[in-house]
């Protein structure tokens, strides 16, 4: 018998409890077994950038508030991230227009 199956809700920490309550007794052994020892941080939605670009401009019907809105964070944030969208195009742009 695997010895991660004998691993039950009450052997955990309070932390890993916690991520058993959201993900699962199963996600928990299954994290035990392949990356025991290693720390996690998980953020938040308005620090994976990556997404908010993504979300950004697949949604352009969206005003920024709804945006804002939808993903729970700042107006303020957003147009911050909108406006580097708008340099990083405008930079792409400039670079390939023929002088």
């Amino acid at each position: 018998m695997n010895i991660y199956q004998q691993i039950e809700f009450e052997d955990l920490s309070c932390d890993l409890k916690l991520l058993a309550e959201v993900c699962g007794i199963e996600t928990i052994r299954v994290l035990l077994k392949n990356l025991s020892g290693l720390r996690f941080y998980i953020p938040r939605l308005s620090n994976i950038e990556k997404f908010i670009i993504r979300y950004i401009k697949n949604n352009k019907d969206k005003t920024l508030k709804q945006i804002s809105c939808e993903l729970k964070i700042s107006e303020q944030h957003t147009i911050n991230i909108h406006n580097k969208i708008k340099e990083t195009t405008k930079l792409k742009s400039n670079r390939f227009s023929i002088k």
